[in-house]
Formats: C-alpha cells, sequence, structure tokens
C-alpha cells in the first residue's frame, strides 16, 4: 500500500503540487483555529476580569453603604447570577463576615478553604488594596482584592474573594473554535478540489499531450507534434517544442543526408551485443550487406584478425574510444582489404550506442609499400648521387676556373684590342680632318665607321658576359641628371648633324636636382637607344625627354623616352628585337649593321636598376623606346635660382615638341610667332624690347632674311637676338655673305647656356650701338698636359688630338717618368695610362698623391681596361676621372671642364 502511494506520488503531478497544498491548508486552518481560539481565551479573561472588578466595586460600595447585618443579604443577592459559584468577605482577623453561604458565615477562612475547593491557603495570600491577586484554576476565575476605608457602622474593612465558574463560556469557545476549523478545512477542501481540477485541465492535461508527443517521437516517430489549444505559458511550450521536434527533424534529416553521402563505411552499433543498429549506403556497399542482415551480425564480425576482433569487441562494451586503428576487414571476394577505424560513444534513439567509421586504405597501404620497397633503392641511388655530387663539385670549381680565365681573358683581349682601336679611330679622325680627295674622305669614313662598331662590339661582348655571368653590379653614386642627358645628347649630336637630323631634348622639372643611382648605366641605356635612333633615322628628328614620378619620400621613378621619325618597327618583330643576336628583321643587319646586342643589354641594365625598357613603333612614323628605373631623389642646396634679364620674348619655331621644351626652359610663356615675318612685326611693335629666340627648325634662307630686316630696320636693329643652330647649319649661314645678326648658340648645347643668353640683358650691343656680329670659332683649351703613354701610336694620337684642342703636351714613357715630370714642371692636368712598363698608372697616381707638390693635380685615367673593376680600381687609386679607348675629343674636353677647365671660342680664320 505504502509503496502504491509512492509510486503514485512520484508519478504524479497532481499529487506532488496537491498533496503539499492540502497539507499547507490544513495546517494554515488549525493554526487559524488555534489562534482565534487563543482570540477567545484572551477576550473571556478581559470579560471575566471586567466581571469580577465589577462585582468587587459592588461590594466595596455596599461595605460603606450598607451594615454588617445586611451584608449576607447583600452578598446572596449578588451571587445570584451562574457565573458567580461564591463570594465571601472576610475582616481583618480572618473571619468570614458575609458570604453567599450562610454556613460560613463567622467562621475562619482558614478552616473553610477546603469547602472552597480551592488548591491554596487564601489566608497566606499578601492581596493588594489596589489590584489584588486574580487567579485562573481550572474553570474558575478568582479575585481577591482588599478593601479599602470603613463601614458605615465604624467596622473596619476587609479582604473580598470572588470565584467565577468560567465552564459554560470555556465551552461556548471550544465548540466555536471547532465550528470555525471545520470551516476553514472545507473551504480549502473546496478549494484544493477546484485547483486541482482546474490544473488538470489546464496544466496536467496539456503536459500530459507534450509527453505522450516526446514519447512517439522517442519511438521514432518523425512526424508527431504536441496538440495544445491554449495560447498561455503551455501553449507557448507547446509551439517551443514543436519547433525544437521540427529543427530536431531537419537536423537529423540533414546528419542522415550527410551521413548517406559521406564517402566512408558508418554503422552504429548496440554497446552490449555489438548488433548492427544502422549503416549508411557506402557500409553496405563496401562490405555488402542489406538492412535485412541486421540483428544478426556483429560490427566485429567484419574484421580478418581474431584479435582485433577481440580489440574491437572489449572497446565497444567498454565505450572506448578508438582513434585511426589501421584492422584488416573482410569483404565478399576480396583479399587483403585494411580500413581505418574510428569509434565514437553516441545516444541513438534516447539509448547508449556507438558510432564506428571505416576509411579505405588499402590502396594506401599498398603504396606504402611500394615506397618501403622503393627506400633500398633511394637508398642505393642517394649513394650513386652522392658520388655524382662529388664529381659536380669537381667540375663547378672547374667551370669556376674556367669561367675566371674567361674573364681574365676577356679583360685581357679588352685591353689588347683597344689599345691598336685607340690608334685606328684616333688617326682616322685626324687623317678625316685633312685635305682628303672625296675617294680618301669616303675610304677614311669606311675605317672609322668599322672601328666604331667593332668597339660597340666588344663593349657589348663584355657586358652580355657580366650579365649572363650575373658579375653585374650598379653604382650608387650622386650625379645631376640634366648634366648627363646633355652630354649623352652632345655626345651624339655631330653624327646627326652628319645626316641632317636633329636631336632635342628636356628634363621635366618633376625630375630632381640630384639623384643618387648608377650615371655609367643610365648613359649607357640612352646612347644605346639613341644610337638605334640615329641609325635607323634618315629625316627628320630625334627628341628625348625625361620625366618623373614620386613613389615615396626620396624614391622616384624615372621616366626616359627616345623618340624618332624613323623606319619603325613592325608590331610582330617588337617583342623579338629585345633578344639577343635579334633584330627588327634579317635585311636590317645587311642595311644597317650592328649586332642586335644593344636592346638585349639595355633592358637587362633597365631591369637591374628596377625599372623596364618597352618599345611603341609605327612603320614609316618611327619608334618610341621608353626606359624606367627606380633612383633616390637628393634636395639640392642652393637651390634657389636668379633669373635675371627680360621675361618678354618672342619663339621662332616651327616644330612643336621643341617649341614646348624650350618654353618649359625658360619658365614663361612667350608670343607665338608663325614665321619670320610674323617674328619681325613682333620685334618691330615691341620697338626692341623683347628677346627673339629662332630655334633650329627655322630654314637658313629664313634666319639670313629676319637677320636682314631686323639689322637694317631703326627700332629692331639693337634687339636681343638668339638663333640655335646645329654644327651643319652653322658652316651653311657662314658661307652666306649676309652676317647673321644675335648670339648663335649651337644645339644640341648645354640647356644653362641657352638660357643665359635668351636671359641675358635687353641687348648686346657693339661699340657703336650697332647689332652684334658674332661668326663662329672651335672652342679651344690653353692648358699645359702631361700624358703618360707607353705605346708609340697612342703618344702621336693624344699629342695631335690634345694640340688640335689648343694644349701644351708632354709626353712620358711609363709612370715613373710621369712621376718625375711632375716634380719638375707644372701642369694643369694629367692624362694617365694604366698598363705600362717600369711604373704601372695606379702606382704613378698614388705616388702623385703621396708627394707635396700639387697632390690635387686633375688625374684623367686614360686606358683601355674598360671593365667596371677597372674603373673603380682607377679611381681607388686616386684618379679623378675614367676615360676608355679609343677616346674622343669632346670626351677629354667633357672630363676637363668638369674641374674648372672652361674651353673659349677662336674666331675661325679666314
Amino acid at each position: 500500500m505504502k509503496s502504491s502511494l509512492r509510486t503514485f506520488y512520484e508519478n504524479s503531478l497532481g499529487a506532488k503540487v496537491g498533496l503539499p497544498i492540502f497539507l499547507i491548508g490544513a495546517m494554515l486552518a488549525t493554526f487559524g483555529a488555534l489562534g482565534v481560539n487563543k482570540l477567545f481565551e484572551r477576550q473571556l479573561t478581559q470579560q471575566l476580569e471586567t466581571r469580577s472588578n465589577l462585582l468587587y466595586f459592588s461590594l466595596r460600595a455596599a461595605t460603606r453603604s450598607t451594615s454588617n447585618a445586611d451584608m449576607p443579604s447583600f452578598t446572596n443577592l449578588m451571587a445570584a447570577e451562574r457565573d458567580v459559584e461564591r463570594i465571601l468577605i472576610v475582616s481583618q482577623d480572618s473571619l468570614i463576615d458575609a458570604s453567599n453561604k450562610n454556613a460560613l458565615i463567622g467562621q475562619k477562612l482558614s478552616a473553610v478553604s477546603g469547602a472552597l475547593d480551592l488548591p491554596f491557603r487564601i489566608d497566606t495570600l499578601k492581596v493588594g488594596a489596589r489590584t489584588g491577586v486574580r487567579l485562573k484554576i481550572k474553570d474558575k476565575y478568582v479575585l481577591i482584592r482588599k478593601f479599602e476605608g470603613e463601614h458605615s457602622d465604624g467596622i473596619a474593612s476587609g479582604t473580598a474573594i470572588i470565584v467565577l465558574n468560567t465552564l459554560e463560556a470555556r465551552k461556548r469557545i471550544t465548540e466555536d473554535t471547532a465550528r470555525l476549523l471545520l470551516f476553514l478545512l472545507g473551504a480549502f477542501a473546496v478549494l484544493i478540489i477546484a485547483a486541482y481540477s482546474l490544473g488538470t485541465k489546464h496544466i496536467l492535461k496539456p503536459l500530459l499531450a507534450i509527453r505522450q508527443a516526446m514519447n512517439q517521437r522517442a519511438a521514432g516517430n518523425q512526424t508527431v507534434i504536441a496538440v495544445v489549444k491554449s495560447s498561455d505559458e503551455i501553449g507557448e511550450l507547446s509551439g517551443a517544442l514543436n519547433y525544437m521536434l521540427r529543427a530536431l527533424e531537419e537536423s537529423e534529416s540533414r546528419s542522415r543526408t550527410i551521413i548517406e553521402a559521406a564517402p566512408i563505411a558508418i554503422c552504429v552499433v548496440d554497446e552490449w551485443s555489438g548488433e548492427l543498429l544502422y549503416s549508411n549506403r557506402n557500409f553496405q556497399e563496401y562490405f555488402g550487406i542489406n538492412v535485412t542482415d541486421y540483428g544478426f551480425t556483429t560490427v566485429w564480425d567484419f574484421l580478418s584478425d581474431d584479435e582485433e576482433r577481440m580489440f574491437l569487441e572489449r572497446a565497444v562494451r567498454t565505450i572506448h574510444s578508438i582513434e585511426n586503428r589501421e584492422i584488416q576487414v573482410r569483404r565478399r571476394g576480396m583479399l587483403n582489404q585494411w580500413c581505418s577505424l574510428t569509434t565514437r560513444e553516441i545516444l541513438w534513439q534516447a539509448h547508449p550506442a556507438v558510432l564506428c567509421g571505416f576509411v579505405d586504405i588499402t590502396k594506401r597501404r599498398e603504396q606504402e609499400e611500394q615506397i618501403t620497397s622503393s627506400n633500398k633503392e633511394l637508398e642505393e641511388i642517394n649513394g650513386q648521387l652522392e658520388e655524382a655530387i662529388v664529381r659536380a663539385n669537381n667540375l663547378a670549381m672547374e667551370a669556376e676556373t674556367a669561367n675566371t680565365a674567361k674573364s681574365s681573358f676577356l679583360a685581357n683581349m679588352s685591353h689588347e684590342i683597344r689599345t691598336p682601336m685607340n690608334g685606328i679611330v684616333g688617326f682616322t679622325r685626324l687623317l678625316m680632318e685633312q685635305s682628303l680627295t672625296k675617294e680618301q674622305q669616303e675610304y677614311a669614313r669606311a675605317v672609322q665607321e668599322c672601328a666604331d662598331s667593332l668597339l660597340t662590339l666588344i663593349n657589348d661582348i663584355l657586358d652580355l658576359s657580366k650579365i649572363e655571368a650575373k658579375q653585374m653590379t650598379l653604382e650608387r653614386v650622386e650625379f645631376d641628371p640634366r648634366e648627363l642627358v646633355e652630354s649623352v645628347v652632345m655626345l651624339f649630336s655631330l653624327q646627326a648633324s652628319s645626316k641632317g637630323l636633329e636631336i632635342g631634348y628636356v628634363v621635366e622639372s618633376s625630375v630632381p636636382k640630384r639623384i643618387v643611382s648608377d650615371p655609367t648605366r643610365i648613359r649607357q641605356i640612352l646612347s644605346n637607344l639613341l644610337g638605334n635612333a640615329l641609325k635607323f633615322t634618315s629625316e627628320g628628328y630625334i627628341f628625348v625627354k625625361m620625366a618623373a614620378e614620386k613613389l615615396a619620400s626620396n624614391t622616384f621613378k624615372i621616366r626616359c623616352e627616345v623618340t624618332d621619325t624613323g623606319i619603325g618597327i613592325p608590331e610582330d618583330r617588337q617583342t623579338k628585337i629585345f633578344e639577343n643576336f635579334t633584330q627588327a628583321d634579317s635585311s636590317t643587319s645587311r642595311k644597317y649593321g650592328g649586332t642586335g646586342l644593344g636592346l638585349s643589354i639595355s633592358r637587362s641594365l633597365a631591369q637591374l636598376l628596377e625599372g623596364g625598357l618597352e618599345v611603341y613603333s609605327k612603320v614609316d612614323i618611327g619608334s618610341t623606346f621608353t626606359f624606367t628605373g627606380l633612383v633616390t631623389g637628393i634636395e639640392a642646396k642652393n637651390d634657389a635660382e636668379v633669373k635675371s634679364g627680360p621675361l618678354n620674348w618672342v619663339l621662332l619655331e616651327p616644330r612643336e615638341l621643341f617649341a614646348d621644351a624650350m618654353i618649359q626652359l625658360v619658365g614663361s610663356s612667350p608670343q607665338i610667332a608663325s614665321d619670320w615675318k610674323h617674328a619681325f612685326e613682333l620685334l618691330r611693335e615691341s620697338k626692341g624690347s623683347f628677346t627673339l629666340f629662332v630655334g633650329n627648325g627655322v630654314p637658313c634662307d629664313d634666319i639670313i632674311c629676319l637677320s636682314d630686316a631686323i639689322s637694317r630696320h631703326p627700332e629692331t636693329m639693337h634687339s636681343h637676338i638668339v638663333v640655335a643652330t646645329d654644327y651643319e647649319k652653322r658652316k651653311r649661314l657662314q658661307a652666306r655673305t649676309v652676317p647673321v645678326v644675335g648670339r648663335l648658340v649651337e644645339v644640341p648645347g648645354r640647356m644653362e647656356a641657352i638660357r643665359s643668353e635668351l636671359l641675358r640683358s635687353s641687348a648686346i650691343r657693339s661699340a657703336q650701338g650697332g647689332p652684334t656680329k658674332q661668326p663662329l670659332g672651335a672652342p679651344k683649351l690653353s692648358l699645359k698636359l702631361l700624358v703618360a703613354e707607353d705605346n708609340p701610336v697612342n703618344q702621336k694620337l693624344a699629342q695631335k688630338v690634345l694640340e688640335r684642342l689648343g694644349c701644351l703636351v708632354k709626353i712620358a714613357e711609363n709612370g715613373e717618368e710621369a712621376v718625375t715630370a711632375h716634380l719638375q714642371e707644372e701642369f694643369d692636368a694629367i692624362l694617365m695610362d694604366v698598363q705600362m712598363p717600369v711604373l704601372d698608372g695606379l702606382e704613378a697616381t698614388r705616388k702623385i698623391r703621396e708627394q707635396s707638390v700639387r697632390p690635387n693635380i686633375p688625374i684623367i685615367a686614360l686606358t683601355a681596361n674598360a671593365l667596371s673593376s677597372d674603373q673603380t680600381e682607377c679611381m681607388e687609386a686616386g684618379m679623378n676621372a675614367y676615360i676608355a679607348k679609343p677616346f674622343k675629343p669632346e670626351q677629354i674636353v667633357t672630363a676637363l671642364e668638369a674641374y674648372g677647365f672652361r674651353a673659349s671660342e677662336v674666331p675661325n680664320e679666314t
């Protein structure tokens, strides 16, 4: 019985909720009834106290107004009430003076204490006159209190004893309390029944529906839902449960889909028996079973090895996880099948189970076996490779030795070829300046072209060999990019002039004043591009433009464009021209010559400068080669320029490209003249206050007409005029009978020189105020030079070239003679060969620098050693400049001008 009640209590939510409520209600009813009983008791006590006090005051009043003889009658009258059990009036000597029982009157109080049925002796109590003694004894209430004052007849007062019977009153209180208790218990019972009914309908029944739905879902019913028709919290709980069931169904569906689609054989087995509870499609296909085999097959039956079967059985039953254990399995019709087994503990339909995953590793095992069998072969091969490495190291050492020998051979050959080439080139140039017949001029020109081609070939082969050997190193020196561009352009100016071409250039303001890079390699790239442009251009012009883009705080990307109006390059050959020994087509090398190495070397150098080399070309229109590279810009100190002279000027230059370059150089906008007549009108309107610049694009006849008009008109005869001419045009102008008025400047030339001429004061006047007529002459150097050279041919060549430049030359056969000559005489500069007998040029330079006699004299290396290491070696020895043989007179002039020596223009002899 107790067990069934306990089971009912544990399984019933109503019992768990109703029984505590009932017990709490009973306890509250009981305590409420007891509380009411206590309240009734207090009220009864108050009534008894009031009743006894009223009787007392009545007796006291009677003792004062009634005689002792009448007191018994009054006492009986007062005791006639049902609740008054006994009234006694005791005198001071403990005699009963009055009583509601006459038999007690006159007796001693001690004698009648037993008759009063009290548990104490009244005569022993200490009774007060004001408060007295109040006693509650069983069903009696006793008041003992003294009287105050005297009787009317003069008898002294005594003590009043009043005994009230409380039995009836207590009985009524008990009955009322019982009725109240029964009422409260009934009310609580009704309340519990109503609450249970409502709870069953609105709470227990919906919860039961939810429990049934969950039980059905756990049993495998995937479509069950909890139906609760309410919108309160239980209804919300039911809705949340249904949402959870649907989400769980979707999750299980996804999991089943993933498991079914997984390329792994997966099964779920019972944790004790090992029987299959579930398997995916891959498992069934892999082991060749179907769902009808469930309940008859355990998972360890698929293993081949008995020990592995025992291990898996023990792991499943002890729920021990397995991680990637390689085991051999049995498949229908197959042998030596291997799998990687992994197990995990899961819950399957609310019961513990084990998830097993089988991954086929048969092919991997076969590969491992093949690898294992191949390791032995690899060990044997490694031994052979070690022997091959030893042989390769020996071959590498031999190759390094051969490479060193190759480099030494190239250096020696370069020196040995350059030495006679210097004589050939130099004396050919001197020969061409002599009075020769036309046929002799052609022969000499052919010799010079062949020598230049051979020299270019030697330089290209040396550079190519260094690039292929990855031994090409770049310098990091500071230089002026404008001077570099000008020097390269001027180097090709004579050749361009002889072909009737003009070379123009501009360096935009975005290019820093000073940059840090390798000027030699940049000059080499520009020289190759200009050389190609001159080679393939027969008419028009060549223009060089340099700009820069700032990338970081001091890093710039320079961009050099070389534009020509030559034959152009077909589009399908524009990528081929950058390959070694390749030109645009096979006929090009026959017609124009060349090795096809220049562009390949230039692109390699551009890539070393962290840039590139590109081409844009159209056949019969021209080509533009663009070279880019990264350089470091340096803020030039004291860079402020003071511009003097007039800023109002007139520009006469029909070629837009050259006109824009001139405007950018000056930095102010001129008035553009369309022809020489327009230029003359602008000068005349300005009354000679404007400066006129005549570009090289103006024909000689227009220059003569303009010069004649300016010199004849009184308002223009004192104008400041700058005429830009190339070498050939200057010779044609000098042959005319009418001299050119104004300042003639040769182009291409130093831009600063042209700018200075243009910004000079308002006019250059003669002593008579007329225009200056200045015929042109060749620059001369009035210097005393020491040449240290051991080769007789080169001695004679150097002496002839320098004497034509106006220099006084002394020859030293070797370095020791050069040192002695320096001590004995005072020279302006020394041209020093490197390889000489007795004392070479490097050691001679060091001795000169160590002496106290003019140790800072400029020493220029003039040698056939053309490698970059040779140049570095010369600079480290104390030389100031480096010129490789064969040299040109302009190179010597440029090198001397860099140290303060300036060429003066001497009028030509006429």
